[in-house]
């Protein structure tokens, strides 16, 4: 909602969604050489900090439920910028980085003993600490429902 003037039923109303994938992981490319240890049928690999890898939202990715009043179209492109980045740091808040560290650990195991290694062993760097900004008080004021809570899963792609 943004208020046009000081009226209280002078308002425009939009309500949007915005969905999209948000993939975190490791970039392999930063693996050093001496991160990896071969003996026999046994390897050891330490893998990089997890990191975000894309934060894909198309435009089709935005519904809008409801519009009415005039906005224009940077206006809405720039909600839906906001919302974007309230997605980014909702996976955040769900500990994207720990789950990616956690499923890439696994992933990159399996993938490993595919490979015919009888024993391996990885170690994981730590997880780094990502600060969450609240975004400012802007005219757009949003109101969420109580009942309305983020996701409770956070799809993670770890490789």
């Amino acid at each position: 909602k943004r208020n046009k003037s000081n009226e209280k039923s002078s308002y425009d109303e939009i309500v949007l969604t915005v969905n999209g994938k948000i993939r975190a992981g490791f970039d392999l490319s930063k693996v050093k050489d001496n991160d990896i240890k071969v003996n026999g049928d046994t390897i050891s690999i330490k893998l990089p900090s997890p990191e975000i890898l894309d934060v894909i939202s198309n435009p089709s990715d935005y519904s809008i439920f409801e519009e009415s009043g005039d906005w224009q179209h940077d206006e809405i492109a720039a909600i839906q910028s906001r919302g974007t980045k309230k997605m980014l740091n909702n996976a955040y808040k769900h500990n994207i980085l720990e789950k990616a560290n956690n499923n890439g650990k696994e992933r990159i195991t399996n993938l490993l003993t595919a490979f015919g290694f009888k024993v391996v062993n990885v170690t994981l760097s730590e997880v780094p600490v990502v600060e969450i900004i609240e975004e400012e008080q802007t005219l757009v004021e949003e109101i969420i429902p109580e009942t309305l809570q983020p996701a409770d899963s956070v799809l993670v792609d770890s490789i």
